[in-house]
């Protein structure tokens, strides 16, 4: 991921922001407040979100390009699923049906999503999904009470799995 510097430069890196409340500014922009380790109280105040990227205030503006997004389980106690746009505007889902993990994909004018098995499980809680500038995508996920990290190469069958934790 690239970060724009408050001097204009851009440089690899990023952050990983909790967002604890939105607020819509009526002018298609959101106030939004998160909860994250950098800021001088628990809160961080003063955040903007345009739809495609987080400007985070300090001394200057650091503008940070969104890259997936993890939600909270909903209320039902099923996980909900992950989304990330790709750069030619198709879209990938990483979500657990019945106890496995599956990703999901479509193919620009076509009707109907493929879908293949990531893991079989048991998968507990929601996944996380990135995507890579590449255009590979990522998930997160516990399985078994591991949390693990799967990729694949684009248009191979199969996914790589690697532990992170064992618990």
């Amino acid at each position: 991921m690239e970060v724009r510097e408050p001097n204009g430069t851009y440089e690899s890196g990023g952050h990983v922001a909790v967002v604890n409340a939105v607020r819509s500014n009526r002018n298609g922009t959101y106030s939004v407040q998160l909860v994250q380790q950098n800021a001088s109280s628990v809160y961080l105040n003063g955040v903007t979100w345009d739809g495609s990227s987080i400007t985070i205030p300090a001394s200057s503006r650091w503008t940070y390009p969104i890259q997936g997004v993890l939600h909270a389980p909903s209320g039902n106690g099923a996980p909900t699923p992950a989304l990330v746009q790709r750069a030619d505007g198709e879209s990938d889902v990483a979500a657990v049906v019945n106890g496995r993990l599956q990703f999901f994909w479509n193919v620009q004018g076509q009707p109907g999503w493929l879908s293949e098995v990531i893991s079989v499980g048991p998968v507990t809680g929601t996944p996380a999904l990135v995507q890579r500038p590449d255009g590979e995508s990522d998930v997160a996920a516990v399985v078994n009470g591991r949390l693990q990290f799967f990729w694949n190469v684009q248009g191979q069958p199969g996914w790589s799995t690697e532990v992170i934790s064992a618990g």
